[in-house]
């Protein structure tokens, strides 16, 4: 009598294995996913728009990492670990800013995948479609620049294995173990983007929207610190191509102090990440207006030249710090979003 069971119960068993692998490799119906989350030009912006979103959000992306960037310098003693060159690959004062870039790269291959997903009459035009696409491309460069500079060895001949872990897909269990590729090879992928980016986007309009012009001072920014051959020449074309071309929109402030006193909406600021009033960010934003007050210990030819330069009285003064209703006395004014510019 029991042997009678079997046959039902496998059959049975088959039945609800089926499904269950049905059910797993389905996509979900009424669920954004990689491949559907652009379903429209809105949707197509939208995923765009994230990646300022993401870069923004990111408090590791702001003063905090040119402050350490100094100490590696030896110009600033602000944060020991870094000055004396005793990070390692796990500690808060480098995973951090290792995990916030590889975010930004992240939501851009989203946007990349998603966008070139779309097909093109959901665009008003194809060159719609490859302006958004310039955009997430940049992000992409923009990132994987600061990644090469920070966790590669970006001064090395381009055989050289100590390049990027690169990644053009979004990540997934998938692909998460990749290898580093070679300097020149990371060299490339970031010119690539680069130059996609100067190829379609707009020319600039305001600074909190990257540009045209804002690529091209970064593509011209990566040929003057790698320095290879015909790279100062291609830097100098780059720049001289920026003032030559530019919309009139983009000009220099008359008065230096303008430049500080306008910082976000400054005209002389091809692109900054506009923080608003800062309310919802953490001290390490805050680094050149208020580490600076209680950090003073400079290098020697650092001290010596912020206290000869003509500009100092400009430079230093008064800078609200991240805590409302507080100022900081003689601190430096200029803010991490004027940094990039060019």
């Amino acid at each position: 009598m029991k042997k009678s069971y079997i046959l039902p119960l496998l059959l049975g068993l088959a039945v609800t294995v089926t499904s269950c692998e049905d059910f797993l490799t389905e996509q979900p119906e009424h669920q954004l996913t990689i491949d559907n989350a652009a379903r429209d030009y809105t949707g197509a912006k939208n995923l765009v728009n994230g990646i300022y979103g993401r870069y923004i959000a990111n408090s590791n992306l702001g003063g905090e990492i040119y402050g350490k960037w100094h100490d590696m310098a030896g110009l600033w003693n602000y944060n020991s670990t870094m000055l004396n060159m005793a990070y390692t690959q796990t500690n808060n004062n480098t995973s951090a800013t290792w995990k916030s870039w590889y975010d930004v790269v992240n939501a851009s291959n989203v946007a990349i995948t998603g966008v070139s997903n779309l097909a093109d009459n959901f665009y008003p035009s194809v060159d719609a479609k490859n302006a958004l696409l310039a955009e997430a491309r940049f992000f992409r460069g923009y990132a994987y620049l600061h990644l090469m500079w920070g966790f590669t060895h970006w001064f090395s001949t381009a055989d050289s294995p100590y390049g990027l872990l690169y990644r053009d897909m979004p990540s997934e269990l998938s692909n998460l173990m990749v290898e580093r590729i070679s300097v020149g090879d990371s060299y490339q992928k970031v010119i690539d983007d680069l130059e996609f980016a100067i190829s379609y986007l707009a020319d600039y309009d305001n600074p909190r929207h990257v540009s045209k012009q804002f690529a091209q001072a970064m593509l011209a920014k990566l040929y003057l610190y790698r320095g290879w051959d015909g790279d100062y020449a291609k830097s100098l074309d780059l720049v001289n191509t920026i003032f030559k071309d530019a919309p009139a929109k983009f000009k220099m402030e008359p008065v230096l102090a303008d430049l500080y006193e306008n910082a976000w909406d400054s005209n002389e600021l091809l692109f900054g990440r506009y923080l608003g009033d800062g309310s919802g960010f953490s001290w390490s934003e805050f680094t050149y207006s208020y580490g600076l007050y209680y950090n003073k210990e400079f290098g020697e030819i650092t001290h010596e030249w912020i206290k000869e330069d003509p500009r100092y009285a400009v430079t230093f003064g008064e800078a609200r710090s991240p805590r409302h209703g507080r100022k900081n006395a003689r601190t430096i004014s200029l803010s991490n979003c004027i940094t990039e510019a060019a």
